[in-house]
């Protein structure tokens, strides 16, 4: 970002007369990366590429380190003095002395053995014109603050306008060697075998990787991504089914219309489960090519029901109990009584089909991107989930609740998972809760994924 703004600057000529200006050190960019070597966690150096001349105002300029969540770790280097020789195209070398043994090639800096191995991030830089002379008058634990940044691995932290989105591939036996300058780590660097790292004395080696680049796993295509949203919006209308059947059957047998109600969900007279279920099937047929079935997120069509089926199974358990007619009260015992459990049952299933909405949205975003295996999936549908439209349907919850229960026995009517509700405030948390967890295990189970994440 530091470097964006400094090139709209010299653009519009502010930067254009003072010589520090000109020559200073923003337009450079991390160009090769490599964490170990042979098994030796020691072997790690760090390229940088000048692309303009002049840049070789480098001291007081720090190289630090930040974990695979993001948190700043340590300070690598504060470089010592400016570089020699500042060309466009010309190169410096931070390395460790088991690299300078290594690769026979002397650094320009030498930094003690620093650099995550398994997945992190690396920057280096300063703010200003110049790095300032006290380097500890800046926060290091800021990636904005550095001149440039790459994210790899297992990195799963904050990005910003120069990282785009991390790399995938390590610098582990290996290098990262910069092959463009997008401003995307992912599309920047590729595995470099071999190594070619350079000093600022133009000399250079050649390192044959010791760990063979890895085969990077490659996005569903358009036909998969057909097959999995297909399925996914076939097995949220399976849900919202048996959601709808609940009530219906709660309703009616509380007002004496059944005999019971779990006899009446069970039978699905009208038929409506048994329709969604079909449907689930026909979009298995239509969208989902023999030839070209997703490499995950996929277990079929049979599986998306069965998922439906058990969660809601469990969601009724988790309301109710274990028998579902002993728990209900009937409208002619107590109205008031009744009409609270129908309005428990319709928010938490509500609710469950609000998640599967926001959960069938963030997906497809997250396999539009580019997600190409379940772990990367996983990582991205988290921050794509709409947390904020799940919230608002829990407060819409906690004011039926409220209007709808004050004043009755909530432990006695709830005696499954919120039979410890005394509140109705407790309740309405409890009921929230259950919703989305059921539906949550719903939308992972139907694509056989793990459905750690749902509490």
């Amino acid at each position: 970002m530091l470097r964006c703004r400094v090139l709209a600057l010299l653009a519009l000529g502010v930067l254009a007369a003072p010589l520090p200006a000109r020559a200073a050190f923003h337009f450079s960019v991390i160009s090769e990366l490599l964490t170990s070597y042979g098994g030796d966690a020691d072997v790690q150096a760090v390229e940088i590429e000048m692309l303009s001349s002049g840049q070789t105002f480098t001291e007081n300029s720090v190289l630090a380190v930040f974990d695979a969540t993001g948190a700043y770790v340590a300070d690598a280097l504060v470089v010592p003095s400016n570089i020699a020789t500042g060309a466009a195209g010309r190169h410096w070398l931070m390395g460790t002395t088991a690299f300078e043994t290594a690769s026979g090639l002397q650094v320009d800096f030498e930094f003690a053995p620093a650099l995550p191995v398994a997945g992190g991030m690396v920057c280096w830089g300063a703010p200003g014109i110049v790095p300032p002379s006290d380097p500890g008058s800046w926060a290091h634990t800021v990636p904005a603050n550095y001149v440039d940044c790459v994210a790899y691995w297992t990195y799963t932290g904050p990005t910003t306008g120069f990282i785009g989105t991390p790399t995938p591939l390590t610098a582990e036996g290996h290098s990262l060697q910069r092959i463009f300058e997008t401003h995307d780590n992912a599309t920047d660097f590729a595995c470099g075998d071999p190594a070619d790292p350079e000093n600022n004395a133009d000399e250079t080696t050649d390192l044959v990787a010791t760990t063979a680049c890895p085969a990077l796993p490659t996005p569903q295509t358009k036909a998969q991504q057909g097959c999995i949203n297909a399925l996914n919006k076939a097995g949220a209308g399976a849900l919202k089914a048996r959601g709808a059947l609940a009530r219906s059957c709660v309703g009616a047998f509380q007002k004496g219309k059944e005999t019971s109600g779990a006899g009446c969900i069970a039978a699905d007279v009208k038929g409506k489960v048994g329709k969604a279920d079909g449907k689930t099937l026909a979009a298995e047929a239509k969208s989902c090519e023999a030839g070209e079935l997703p490499d995950f997120a996929y277990a079929g069509g049979a599986a998306v029901n069965d998922a439906a089926e058990l969660s809601f199974g469990a969601l009724l358990t988790a309301i109710f109990g274990a028998d579902l007619d002993a728990a209900l009260v009937p409208v002619a015992t107590n109205a008031d009584a009744a009409h609270c459990q129908a309005q428990g049952l319709a928010g938490a299933t509500k609710l469950a089909d609000a998640y599967m909405k926001a959960a069938l949205k963030a997906k497809k975003s997250v396999l539009k991107a580019g997600a190409a295996d379940a772990d990367a999936f996983l990582t991205a549908f988290a921050g794509a989930l709409d947390q904020g439209k799940l919230a608002a349907q829990g407060g819409k919850l906690h004011g039926q609740i409220a209007a709808r229960c004050a004043g009755v026995d909530l432990p006695a009517l709830f005696p499954g998972n919120c039979a410890n509700s005394a509140t109705v405030e407790a309740l309405a948390s409890c009921l929230t809760s259950n919703g989305r967890i059921q539906a949550c295990a719903t939308f992972f189970e139907m694509d056989a994924l793990p459905n750690a994440s749902c509490n």
